[in-house]
């Protein structure tokens, strides 16, 4: 194994970030940070109402001059932070139109839906609509969020084991495009490929269910971006993180109010659940057998597919002003203008059958999620794979204190959409009169052997989940 050694330059600033973010116990929890693949039983489920009961979802007030407009404010008390975050409701955020509402009417603040046939809040496991999966892919570069400065995570190591290239201690990236990436505190951390949700269940009335042991973050040892020449660019992270679910996940799915789940429309949805997130220094791992630095509990942690964040918090600890921007893509939706064999198809615009580059952006969507790490979380089974939030006065729960409080966070993914089921039992799909819909979902192709054309061989899964369809290429290009 190549060792990089460097000499470390011990500078004040050093010892200031370490003394403020670094401030950690002498021992760490003991449980190994998690691995696997989605799908595979990791975790039990718990029900929506105890998560519910950690203090629920963040309280966005509608801005009563503009209905599109959303505001949290940060409670210092809780936070250890003061700021807002705003979220604009767009349905098409790219070119700032459009109205996002839900099954129901359902809104920013609405996480499970009432059936207007049988009178049932949330989901109903016995009236099945859908199931479908997404799976993060490599960032494209595309999707169109502001620019930001971001910073290498402070590096008080000697030596990098993994071979990525050693980042400059302190080094700032001006004007950086970090899509598909994650912005914490001053630093960017980079979704992995594989990231899976797996086995998205939505009921007949629109809501949303997926098990915690069928969502899976992929380990984050670096950062990608492009940096300001236009040039993309890897650095190895000092802090390394294994995110992973500590709750099922719940919420409303947008493809029930269109004609068919399978729907070229502008579709959208959201999840709320509560995740953890190991943080591991030196690059460490679960795999050396140590145990993390840190171990922070985020509760009602929120992800959704349409609108605008803005991220405008300042940590209270260090007085650093964080400020994020982040825009999410919809689903077959271009994120840049494109021109193909002279005809142009201008950003925001969605792909229609016969479109040159149909392919490349049927089904891809980039959704994101903001907030702001808590001081704490009551939990029960502190320290092990059974861990979850719950409500202070639950019996054995101790309070979980998160050492990276004030910390505000946006989080960006470049993801595939497959709908894999369609419960063909009558011929509607949902309440809302949405049809059931063409049966050529992904399981059938791949059941029945059907030929894809691009390929001239039999479907398999490898071939929805490649950037480069139909011979067109992001990079390559040039869009």
């Amino acid at each position: 194994m190549k060792i990089f050694v460097r000499t470390m330059r011990r500078t004040s600033a050093l010892a200031l970030v370490i003394g403020l973010l670094m401030a950690v116990s002498a021992s760490g929890p003991a449980s190994a940070s998690r691995f696997g693949k989605a799908g595979v039983p990791q975790f039990p489920s718990f029900p929506y109402e105890q998560r519910l009961g950690s203090g629920g979802p963040p309280p966005f007030i509608q801005d009563q001059s503009d209905p599109h407009k959303w505001v949290w404010t940060i409670d210092p008390m809780q936070y250890a932070a003061t700021g807002t975050i705003t979220f604009w409701d767009y349905s098409n955020a790219i070119t700032q139109e459009g109205f996002m509402s839900g099954p129901g009417g359902a809104s920013v603040n609405d996480f499970q839906v009432t059936s207007p046939v049988t009178g049932i809040k949330g989901f109903d496991f016995d009236r099945p609509s859908f199931t479908q999966d997404v799976d993060s892919v490599e960032a494209d570069f595309l999707t169109p969020d502001p620019k930001h400065d971001i910073h290498t995570d402070f590096d008080p190591t000697a030596y990098h084991p993994d071979e990525l290239p050693v980042p400059t201690p302190f080094a700032t990236w001006t004007d950086a495009n970090i899509d598909g990436a994650a912005n914490l505190y001053k630093f960017a951390y980079s979704v992995a490929p594989g990231t899976q949700f797996m086995n998205m269940q939505v009921d007949k009335a629109g809501n949303y269910y997926v098990a915690r042991r069928d969502m899976q973050w992929e380990w984050i040892d670096e950062l990608v971006f492009k940096n300001s020449a236009g040039e993309i660019q890897r650095e190895d992270t000092q802090f390394n993180i294994q995110p992973y679910p500590i709750s099922d996940a719940y919420g409303w799915c947008g493809a029930l109010v269109m004609p068919d789940p399978n729907s070229l429309e502008s579709m959208a949805g959201q999840l709320i659940k509560d995740i953890a997130f190991d943080v591991f220094a030196v690059d460490q791992s679960a795999a050396t057998g140590l145990p993390p630095i840190a171990r922070e509990v985020v509760p009602s942690f929120v992800m959704r597919s349409f609108g605008i964040y803005e991220v405008d918090v300042t940590m209270i600890a260090t007085g650093t002003r964080q400020q994020f921007t982040g825009i999410a893509k919809g689903v077959h939706t271009r994120p840049v203008e494109v021109t193909i064999a002279n005809v142009t198809y201008p950003a925001g615009s969605r792909v229609a059958p016969g479109d040159p580059d149909f392919g490349h952006w049927l089904n891809r969507v980039s959704p994101f999620a903001a907030g702001v790490v808590p001081i704490g979380a009551w939990v029960i089974n502190e320290g092990t794979d059974y861990m979850q939030v719950v409500p202070a006065g639950t019996p054995g729960a101790v309070w979980h204190q998160n050492k990276f409080a004030g910390a505000a966070f946006l989080v960006r993914g470049d993801m595939e959409r497959r709908i894999n089921y369609i419960n063909a039992a009558t011929t509607l799909a949902g309440d809302q009169n949405t049809i059931v819909g063409h049966k050529e979902v992904y399981a059938d192709l791949i059941a029945d052997g059907a030929i894809n054309p691009d390929t001239g061989q039999p479907w398999k899964r490898a071939d929805w989940v490649d950037w480069e369809v139909g011979g067109i290429d992001p990079v390559a290009n040039g869009y």
